[in-house]
């Protein structure tokens, strides 16, 4: 009975989360979005990455850590350099680790 529970409740959850994303493509679908509103909604995955990346940065253990050892403050800087300068993910990423893995390794902080 339990597995049957599991497996009406996986399926009614797929139907759901189908309904709440195919019934709205189909509602808009038809209507041309005004550019403006696209303009606006180009910086929303900006604006939804920023905060979870910023929120990783400065908060630790549930309290901001804007102190002189949060090491992953520090990480940033060159990390942050480098997106801007280059525009590459992968260059991104690259670097972020390395500070990381530099600041850990030497103990620095």
């Amino acid at each position: 009975m339990e597995q049957n529970l599991i497996l009406y409740t996986i399926f009614g959850m797929s139907l759901i989360t189908l309904l709440i994303k195919v019934i709205p493509a189909i509602l808009v679908s038809n209507y041309k979005i005004p550019d403006y509103i696209n303009k606006i909604l180009e910086f929303v995955p900006l604006a939804v990455l920023s905060s979870m990346v910023i929120q990783f940065i400065i908060i630790d253990d549930g309290e901001l850590n804007l102190s002189f050892t949060n090491e992953f403050l520090w990480a940033s800087v060159p990390t942050l350099i480098i997106a801007i300068v280059f525009k590459s993910l992968f260059a991104t990423i690259f670097v972020g680790l390395l500070s990381i893995i530099f600041i850990r390794y030497f103990g620095i902080f």
